[in-house]
């Protein structure tokens, strides 16, 4: 189990002009909580002459906190009512998509709540009081947490097999808990934008949607993952005598397989830093990957 805490971290704060000469300062007062357990088992399943088998797991959960934003430096008091992360380009008044405040997570996504679309294609967003309103209609009160971009458990699980000359190793990896932004789909899943490049889930997930993009949780999906992240399969020839030691032959793969639930090309994105959980449009997913090779020792 851990239980840390970061403190003077750097953010930028609003300044007046003059005495200052610049609008802003960068000041040493964020304070992040992060807690969590790691867990890692491993274990001989078989050992028999001929064939064994182990294996290893490792599980971790976390959370954290934004436990201080404001504070005081050189007697001077500075309040800071929150910080944003992830803006988002026109058109219309999209983001910033990440929203932290004091005693909140990191990596929350705040804004609109998708209620609907009206009968000629525009959207329809909840407001506080559970009514729906147009996004021209949604007041700074109507927004609220609509998920959250960092994962809370990671997974990985390491097998190892060996029968007679033969090793087949197989590593799958798993991150849960995530959401996922899909500006992908924001962007070139709309209609709206032909004869621009368009998605072909601009005609069909998204085929009833005629207006412009509006950041809500309605391009928010769960980007949970497995994923079978690397195979090794060789073979160890067998030599009596002679200059080289060993001779093993292998071939490998990585990346093969990935089960998800997210549409986005890869669920698979950067989760450090404050624009945790964004897939932006200049993303390129991970590839897969093929080796063929020889080792020898001499």
């Amino acid at each position: 189990m851990y239980n840390r805490a970061t403190s003077d971290l750097l953010t930028n704060y609003d300044v007046s002009l003059p005495p200052n000469v610049t609008s802003q300062t960068l000041l040493n007062i964020g304070t992040i909580s992060n807690k969590g357990f790691e867990v890692v088992l491993s274990g001989v399943v078989v050992d028999k002459k001929n064939f064994s088998y182990t294996t290893d797991v490792i599980f971790n959960r976390q959370q954290n906190e934004m436990t201080r934003i404001s504070g005081e430096i050189d007697g001077n008091k500075y309040r800071i009512e929150r910080l944003t992360f992830g803006d988002l380009p026109s058109p219309g008044a999209l983001g910033p998509a990440i929203r932290v405040v004091e005693g909140g997570a990191l990596g929350n996504f705040y804004g609109k709540r998708f209620a609907g679309f009206t009968p000629d294609g525009d959207f329809l967003f909840y407001k506080k009081d559970g009514s729906t309103a147009k996004a021209g209609d949604i007041k700074e009160e109507d927004l609220g947490i609509i998920g959250n971009g960092v994962p809370k458990m990671m997974i990985s699980w390491n097998n190892n097999f060996k029968y007679k000359n033969w090793d087949l190793s197989l590593l799958w990896r798993s991150k849960l808990g995530v959401d996922l932004l899909n500006l992908q789909d924001m962007y070139f899943g709309n209609r709206k934008w032909l004869p621009n490049n368009l998605l072909m889930v601009g005609l069909t997930k998204h085929g009833q949607l005629n207006a412009a993009p509006q950041y809500s949780d309605y391009y928010l999906e769960p980007g949970g993952f497995v994923k079978l992240d690397n195979v090794s399969l060789g073979y160890r020839f067998p030599l009596k005598s002679g200059y080289i030691r060993n001779l093993r032959a292998y071939v490998a793969g990585r990346n093969l397989v990935t089960i998800t639930k997210y549409t986005g090309l890869d669920p698979e994105l950067q989760d450090n830093g404050m624009t945790t959980g964004i897939d932006g449009r200049g993303f390129y997913p991970r590839t897969r990957s093929f080796t063929i090779g020889l080792t020898m020792g001499f």
